[in-house]
């Protein structure tokens, strides 16, 4: 993952798409959507190394790899939520934007409500085992 290549791709899609919004708007978001996936695909060996270092801590963890896995959903809903409302906002869809940012919100939510419960539990059985 070069950034310095990622930033050429985004400094040029961007020109281009100012460049064809003047003559052909509906264009210019193809142009930036595939530079968006360009980029995606020049993370590919970051993100690979990433799996690989969660896998080895996924076997490590044992039991506790449930958290792990509900940690990385919520990493994930949060990246793909983000990259969707800026492209509605790219595009002049403010309101759009929000509601994506809402529900990724509430999404997350509700993925962290098994890590949530499990500090509860935790949190109640040191309750049990202190002395007031």
């Amino acid at each position: 993952m070069d950034i310095i290549h990622i930033i050429g791709i985004a400094v040029i899609a961007s020109l281009l798409a100012l460049w064809f919004h003047q003559a052909y708007p509906q264009y210019s978001i193809y142009i930036v959507l595939a530079a968006g996936i360009l980029i995606l695909f020049c993370c590919y060996d970051g993100l690979s190394q990433i799996i690989k270092s969660v896998e080895s801590f996924y076997r490590h963890l044992g039991e506790n790899a449930v958290y792990v896995k509900v940690l990385l959903k919520i990493v994930g809903i949060a990246y793909i939520s983000e990259f969707c409302s800026n492209l509605c906002k790219d595009v002049g869809y403010g309101v759009l934007s929000a509601q994506v940012e809402l529900a990724g919100k509430l999404t997350i939510l509700v993925c962290a409500l098994p890590i949530l419960s499990g500090l509860i539990k935790v949190m109640d059985k040191l309750m049990e085992h202190m002395i007031f």
